[in-house]
């Protein structure tokens, strides 16, 4: 039986080797475990993918590059005339926006649904709508009219997954970082974010998969820093003493470091003596804002200026570093509450509390409230111009309504030159960056 080539890629701008995506090492593990008789390849630009020829395609796309992901898979049929499927966050969100140069869209967690679909296309040399009717989680047009599979339960337990490796991945060649999804999903129901409506609930590995897999990953793959992609490492304590335990259990402590997301309400005395015995230096903590109002619109439950500031001087405690997210365009922000968040940024760099600071525009992505509200508003649908999600944001999809956009640009380059004086370094390639 001839073998079936499978190219994956990440419809993305740019480099991936700082951020690079796990999801389709997840779907090569499944699809290398579950399908003799298939070869996948992993691609970083559509030109590699093209090159190797493969017999079908998989575009993974969230909305920003969504319709980077439909310009590639049209530019895909013509060269090669393979189907191509699309998959990933934006699909999961939004299954009505679905272009129809798409044979196929994978909605939800893919590792399950495209084995299914695949074994399905290999039966039969062609997608079979009657079959694929079957196997939960799919959307595709047929007759010309958009049609839905019944939704899949997420996976229940993560350990029943393959792990990828990363020595399949072009973005990983010589490098010395790894990454680890080790949970999906989050407990917290933050307007802005839809890790919650994508993974349905909180789920993670337990902590004796994650110490074995961070062995492989130090002693295997010659990792130096691994960084957790889960969307809040430190919900469950219990499972983070574990990992610590482990990892000391197997000489692992201080061969390699660790960086992770985290919580503000969540950080406290004993977290980070955890986070320190594991050798996580460094945390991403989406403080947002300092403004208590702001916080309150984005339904950032528990959190207030007064909790963020906390957890700052308990991380700089133990001397780990913070990456603070911010947010800014809210439709209650003020100027004032603009310039209060900012400043307390910079007293808190000025004392070594951050590392090192990013700022996004509220967004109105599919699966958020954020979205439901912009819908109400006439600035969203699923029949928009997706490429007003691209490279930042279009000024059509601000949302902020008592500061102007302009206004809020020029606020934010007017901290980025103090905080360029308070903390002297080379520029920053990234506008979102806050520093240099």
């Amino acid at each position: 039986m001839k073998t079936l080539k499978i190219g994956l890629i990440v419809a993305a701008e740019g480099d991936l080797t700082s951020l690079p995506p796990l999801g389709p090492g997840f779907l090569a593990a499944s699809i290398n475990r579950s399908l003799p008789g298939t070869e996948v390849v992993l691609a970083e630009r559509p030109e590699q993918l093209l090159k190797e020829a493969p017999g079908l395609v998989g575009i993974s796309a969230n909305t920003d590059n969504y319709a980077l992901a439909v310009k590639w898979a049209k530019s895909i049929k013509a060269e090669l005339g393979v189907p191509v499927i699309l998959g990933g966050i934006h699909i999961s969100m939004a299954p009505g926006s679905l272009d129809k140069c798409f044979d196929l869209a994978v909605i939800g967690e893919g590792e399950l649904t495209l084995v299914e679909a695949l074994r399905s296309y290999m039966r039969h040399s062609r997608f079979d709508h009657s079959d694929l009717a079957g196997v939960p989680g799919l959307a595709f047009y047929r007759d010309g009219r958009l049609h839905s599979t019944p939704e899949r339960e997420p996976v229940a337990d993560l350990a029943q997954l393959p792990l990828p490796s990363g020595e399949m991945a072009p973005y990983y060649r010589g490098k010395r970082l790894r990454h680890i999804f080790s949970a999906r999903g989050c407990p917290y129901r933050c307007d802005f974010c839809s890790s919650s409506r994508l993974f349905s609930r909180h789920r993670a590995l337990p902590a004796g998969l994650v110490v074995e897999e961070i062995e492989r990953l130090v002693l295997g793959e010659g990792a130096e820093r691994i960084v957790f992609y889960d969307d809040l490492f430190i919900a469950d304590k219990r499972r983070l003493s574990a990992i610590a335990a482990g990892l000391e259990e197997r000489g692992l402590t201080g061969k390699c470091r660790f960086s992770g997301s985290v919580r503000a309400d969540l950080i406290d005395e004993e977290t980070c003596r955890l986070l320190a015995r594991i050798g996580m230096d460094q945390v991403a903590i989406g403080l947002e804002s300092f403004s208590d109002k702001v916080l309150a619109f984005l339904n950032k439950t528990g959190l207030s200026g007064e909790i963020n500031q906390r957890a700052l001087d308990l991380l700089a405690g133990r001397g780990i570093g913070v990456l603070a997210l911010l947010m800014f365009g809210v439709p209650v922000e003020t100027a004032e509450d603009i310039n209060s968040t900012l400043e307390k940024i910079c007293r808190n760099a000025e004392a070594g509390k951050i590392r090192d600071a990013y700022w996004a525009m509220l967004a109105p992505y599919p699966g958020t409230k954020t979205w439901d509200q912009a819908k109400e508003r006439g600035l969203v649908g699923d029949s928009m111009d997706w490429s007003l999600f691209a490279g930042g944001g279009s000024p059509a999809l601000y949302l902020g309504m008592n500061v102007s956009r302009d206004k809020l640009c020029g606020l934010i380059d007017e901290w980025r030159a103090r905080l360029a004086l308070a903390r002297p370094g080379p520029p920053s390639s990234s506008r979102t960056s806050l520093f240099h």
